[in-house]
């Protein structure tokens, strides 16, 4: 299944740091994703709104509990499950049903 996670901090807690970059926080945030049970699509981040979106695939919730773990220590995170809007397309032409039906 594909998520969207959202992560937002505070200007106070941003792991760009007051003077530099937290590169260690940075490592640990790749690592986590590389080593949970989840396959990493992208990640793309609005510096000025303190935010970073990641989109993966999962099939187990804990696994991406496991890979948002560091996000979760500086600030909120969303997970939201997401279709790709090509899917939505098939769906609502009739040419596709989902898997749970």
């Amino acid at each position: 299944m594909l998520f969207v996670i959202i992560h937002k901090h505070t200007a106070e807690m941003c792991p760009a740091g007051v003077v530099r970059i937290n590169k260690d926080w940075l490592k640990e945030v790749t690592n986590s994703f590389k080593n949970a049970k989840i396959k990493y699509l992208g990640g793309y981040a609005n510096s000025p709104n303190h935010e970073f979106f990641f989109i993966i695939e999962a099939d187990d919730l804990e696994e991406i509990d496991n890979a948002i773990e560091p996000l979760r220590r500086v600030g909120k995170v969303r997970i939201i499950p997401v279709l790709k809007f090509e899917e939505i397309e098939l769906l609502a032409s009739g040419r596709a049903q989902l898997l749970t039906e």
